[in-house]
């Protein structure tokens, strides 16, 4: 009977082990590659949104947070990009503040998961369970959790910069709103008399 609740609990946790190793698998991904942005400067222009587009940053999905073209790749192996020629000293500062915080996120759910782990542990085993570990690995835990909100925001900044100095560095333009110089002329002039 006890080696049923075992297996039972094992198979539980067999899809976190599966995300967990995907996870890692994505870390090892080849790097993507800088552009050669000065090759590309003599190019058409639908040929440099078309590289833009291919090598921008882009939001990922559950298994890889971030996707240069159709690769996808977790933050820390964006770390080739960030260091192109063409990127800004702010957007590299941004994906280095992400990777501390990142770093410390993962050293804290690490702890906290642990913490747990040895408590589920021993529950599974038929010992009693110590509630100031629960506590002490929720809170570690949660720690975790918002040091990796926290370095995400900082690589979501880090990702925004570098798609902004590609495009800069393409010689490309971002595309403006349709609003005419009369209709922004006109909205200015009516602001400047509700002031007065």
């Amino acid at each position: 009977m006890r080696s049923l609740r075992a297996h039972g609990a094992w198979m539980k946790l067999l899809p976190i082990a599966i995300s967990i190793c995907v996870a890692l698998l994505s870390h090892c991904a080849t790097p993507p590659k800088i552009v050669d942005t000065h090759a590309l400067r003599e190019k058409p222009e639908w040929e440099r949104r078309q590289a833009y587009s291919q090598n921008a940053i882009t939001t990922g999905d559950f298994f890889a947070a971030y996707k240069v073209g159709e690769t996808g790749y977790a933050p820390e192996a964006l770390w080739p990009l960030f260091k192109a020629p063409y990127t800004s000293e702010q957007a590299k500062i941004f994906y280095a503040s992400g990777n501390v915080w990142n770093n410390i996120a993962t050293a804290f759910a690490a702890g906290g998961g642990f913490l747990i782990g040895f408590n589920i542990g021993t529950a599974l085993r038929g010992g009693e369970a110590n509630a100031g570990l629960w506590i002490g690995g929720a809170a570690t835990f949660t720690i975790g959790i918002i040091c990796g909100i926290i370095a995400n925001s900082k690589y979501e900044e880090a990702t925004k910069l570098y798609n902004n100095d590609l495009m800069q560095a393409l010689d490309l333009r971002q595309k403006t709103s349709a609003v005419k110089p009369q209709e922004h002329f006109a909205h200015y002039s009516m602001s400047v008399q509700h002031i007065s």
